[in-house]
């Protein structure tokens, strides 16, 4: 959450109070619910756009809440280990999500299920229409169809 306070010349004080990983997950919940409604009415188009939105937010949710985390990490538990990415630059999603899995692993010694995480590529697809993605999602093609089906 962001929080901005502003005191005015005249002594006014005013508080903006942000919180986009919440409104993110609202959004989802949102979104999902429009795409529920457009299939109902059988408006395939409708259902992609509200389905695109959804998914475009969930990803926002999960990045917001899993960086926070790791930054709380990073700033309050000197046993914390954060990795560089791949390219020695910032971690990327999936780099956090494997440093707190693997602090929690370590710390209290207990096993967290793996995250298949395959959302960036469909993300890109969705974010960027004009690139060409090649990977196996091992899903039902049918699924995959209907999700981007935009007929």
């Amino acid at each position: 959450m962001r929080i901005k306070i502003v005191v005015a010349k005249d002594g006014k004080v005013t508080v903006k109070a942000i919180d986009l990983t919440g409104d993110s997950w609202r959004d989802y919940l949102h979104y999902m619910d429009e795409a529920r409604r457009e299939q109902d009415n059988g408006n395939a188009l409708g259902m992609n756009r509200s389905l695109r939105s959804a998914f475009v937010n969930l990803y926002a949710h999960l990045d917001g809440v899993v960086c926070s985390l790791h930054e709380h990490l990073q700033k309050n538990d000197k046993t914390f280990v954060s990795r560089k990415g791949n390219d020695n630059k910032k971690c990327t999603l999936y780099d956090k999500i494997i440093d707190i899995k693997n602090h929690v692993e370590k710390e209290k010694r207990s096993r967290l299920p793996n995250i298949n995480l395959m959302l960036k590529p469909l993300r890109d697809i969705i974010v960027h229409p004009s690139i060409t993605k090649q990977r196996s999602f091992n899903m039902d093609h049918g699924s995959w169809c209907h999700i981007l089906n935009s007929e």
